[in-house]
């Protein structure tokens, strides 16, 4: 029996395909919008499968990536998100000023130098994450 596809339960359906285009375009702002949205689109009508369709698009993504878009698309996308990651952690901490211990599960620590903005972090400070830090931009800021 073969899984349903997640692939085509959004875009074979014209208001899921609509809103998965407004998500790239306010939140997963790594590639220009557009092209990627069609290059997904295009690969759903040649595949069945979500794993057939998702190796596709990752092999041909470089027909889509700008030059330089880590500076130009990816920095700007993690700013924005590590500035929602700051908002929504403050609104959970409420008048909590002061943190004993924190733990980063999944990045290289890229959350934490702007809490500590905004709170006083004492104590252990985890990073935990399956690939290692590189000198990737991403990374770096």
């Amino acid at each position: 029996m073969n899984k349903p596809s997640e692939f085509h339960a959004v875009f074979d359906s014209t208001p899921q395909r609509d809103a998965f285009y407004r998500f790239l375009q306010v939140v997963f702002h790594l590639y220009p919008e557009a092209k990627f949205h069609h290059l997904i689109h295009e690969v759903c009508g040649r595949h069945d499968s979500d794993e057939a369709i998702y190796r596709e698009v990752q092999q041909r993504l470089k027909e889509i990536k700008p030059f330089l878009s880590e500076l130009t698309l990816a920095l700007p996308a993690l700013k924005k998100q590590k500035r929602e990651m700051k908002r929504q952690t403050l609104q959970l901490l409420g008048e909590t000023k002061q943190i004993h211990g924190y733990l980063e599960i999944g990045s290289t620590g890229r959350y934490i130098s702007d809490l500590r903005k905004h709170t006083q972090v004492t104590g252990p400070l985890y990073l935990i994450n399956d690939v290692a830090p590189s000198n990737a931009v991403g990374d770096i800021f």
